[in-house]
């Protein structure tokens, strides 16, 4: 339930604090006053995209911040979705003049499709125009599925787990192919696996190729290196440094470290002339040495450019292997593959069948109860009916295959005896479609396990005794749960458990600079309203605020048939 909605900078609103009550809670006002803005805000918090336009003139940022509170239901999916919170979820969007915008959930940052997943276990907003997703194909099969989604919930999930399935066996049945494409692609998979096969590549081969290549493209310069060494090696007669100091060793002078260091010196040259001259012996590089390393490493490139570096070549090498084996039993997997595809197939047709059945039975009792709250609502000869077409054969049946079987169901509606039934979304006008869609929320709403419902001039098109029955309507359904309603109906507002006005006025400056200054700043602001506050505004929507006290009398008189309804007729 939405307990606190709290509002900074937007549009006109520069600050806002609405404590919202159980039950039917009312918001009205003038014509321009903000009513939308409300709405607006609280489509901020669904997840709707923030506008710049939205920000206060002036303003640097703003923000919407509601506080709901949470059922165990909305609690685990909260859980679920890695966020804390026990009891209460405070959500908060805040936004800037540069059009930036974030979200958090008790004080975690969360992402715009979290917060419409979070949301939608919270509020339901319907607005005038809401009755345009009736338009999305399969949205009036849905309608059905809705209203007996406890009796059929796991039959259609059912259906759906065994759609995949399905779909995953056609999808292997194309990958395979038909004999002919099977022995092209073994003809192909065969010339890949030799190709890289024969040419046996190691992983490091490449580097040493080039390494060895440049060694052999300096073979000169690099042997002139060798002799040079060799050369100046030679040269250096380290012997006859150690012998006059063994002379002076034996006259008693204490040089045998350096004898010794010398020593050393002299057996490690000797090893390094050994090696550099060993070296040079091997350094033996002609023409056709050059040549193979060139091919070699033409090869190698070759391969890689068509099939990834090493790590991918050999990946694609394995799952070639691979794939030829499958291929090479390719009929026998083939004709395994067409038997399942037939019995998954004759599964999905029984089990969507079944739930076809179960589906018109629902459609009855969906469509007699529809049909009795639109009678409540005003369209006492309006008469509703759920058209499925022929039930498919099951030769020919794989093109209807989908998650919500192989029904196809449209509305179809006469608002005036004896005239013909028509498509619904073709002949219903605005006013009967606000009915309409309250009359659904009625019928399905004992299931709904969302708390907060709202309605954004569901009233639209209606007034006089219609506009009384929808009242009715929305206090009963109020009894379950929380309802906020955006409403110019006097009937409606009475019935209200909760009322805020929502009023606009022109605000001065304390200090006027200039004549501008003067003009003021116009601000919207939200108003809770006292029983005699309701009174007064119920006597406004009725057209007779200030005109005589007997229309104040006449809005409390309606305003204690309303309490007196809801305390015995809807209980």
């Amino acid at each position: 339930m939405l307990q606190k909605l709290r509002i900074k900078n937007v549009i006109l609103i520069e600050s806002a604090e609405i404590e919202f009550a159980e039950g039917l809670n009312v918001l009205t006002g003038e014509t321009g006053a903000g009513k939308s803005i409300i709405v607006d805000c609280l489509m901020l918090l669904f997840g709707a995209r923030y506008d710049k336009s939205l920000l206060r003139y002036g303003a640097e940022e703003g923000f919407v911040e509601g506080v709901f509170s949470l059922s165990d239901h909305t609690e685990q999916i909260m859980s679920d979705m890695g966020l804390e919170g026990k009891g209460t979820a405070v959500i908060k969007r805040r936004f800037t003049a540069e059009g930036k915008s974030d979200i958090k959930i008790n004080g975690q940052t969360v992402t715009g499709g979290m917060l419409k997943k979070f949301m939608a276990s919270l509020i339901d907003i319907y607005g005038q125009h809401d009755f345009q997703k009736l338009y999305e194909p399969g949205s009036e099969l849905a309608q059905i599925d809705y209203y007996a989604r406890h009796g059929q919930g796991v039959m259609a999930d059912t259906l759906s787990e065994k759609c995949q399935k399905y779909r995953e066996t056609v999808k292997s049945i194309k990958d395979l192919g038909d004999a002919g494409q099977r022995e092209r692609e073994i003809d192909y998979l065969n010339y890949q696996i030799a190709e890289i096969a024969s040419a046996n590549i190691h992983k490091t081969e490449e580097e040493e190729l080039v390494a060895a290549r440049r060694k052999a493209l300096n073979h000169e310069k690099i042997a002139d290196a060798l002799r040079e060494a060799v050369e100046n090696l030679a040269g250096l007669n380290v012997a006859r440094a150690v012998f006059p100091l063994k002379k002076i060793e034996a006259l008693g002078q204490d040089v045998r470290r350096y004898i010794e260091r010398l020593d050393s010196c002299l057996i490690e040259l000797d090893d390094i002339s050994a090696s550099v001259k060993s070296e040079l012996r091997d350094l033996s590089v002609g023409a056709d040495d050059i040549e193979k390393i060139e091919k070699r490493l033409s090869l190698i490139r070759g391969i890689i450019r068509k099939y990834g570096d090493f790590d991918r070549l050999t990946k694609f090498f394995e799952s070639a292997k691979t794939r030829l084996e499958t291929l090479a039993h390719g009929e026998e997997s083939y004709r395994q593959l067409l038997l399942q595809k037939e019995r998954e197939l004759k599964e999905i047709y029984d089990l969507s069948a079944d739930l076809s059945q179960k589906r018109r039975a629902a459609a009855a009792g969906f469509v007699a109860k529809i049909n009795t709250e639109l009678s409540g609502l005003g369209m006492q000869n309006a008469e509703l009916n759920a058209n499925f077409a022929d039930f498919p054969a099951f030769d020919g049946c794989e093109k209807y295959v989908s998650d919500s079987g192989m029904d196809d169901m449209h509305f179809t509606l006469r608002t005036n005896a004896g005239q013909p039934f028509m498509p619904l979304l073709k002949i219903i006008s605005g006013g009967e479609m606000s009915r309409f869609m309250l009359a659904i929320k009625a019928v399905s709403g004992d299931a709904d396990k969302i708390p907060t419902l709202i309605f954004d001039e569901i009233d639209n098109g209606i007034s006089g005794k219609v506009g009384q029955e929808v009242a009715k309507k929305l206090a009963k359904i109020a009894l379950n749960c929380q309802i906020l309603c955006v409403t110019h109906l006097p009937q409606i507002a009475a019935m209200a458990d909760a009322h805020f006005a929502v009023k606009k006025e022109v605000k001065k400056a304390e200090i006027a600079i200039n004549a501008k200054d003067n003009e003021g700043d116009t601000v919207t602001f939200v108003e809770s309203l006292t029983r005699n506050g309701m009174i007064d505004e119920i006597a406004r929507l009725s057209g007779g605020a200030g005109i005589s006290k007997s229309s104040v009398d006449t809005a409390s008189e309606i305003k204690n048939w309303c309490d007196e309804f809801k305390s015995h007729s809807i209980i």
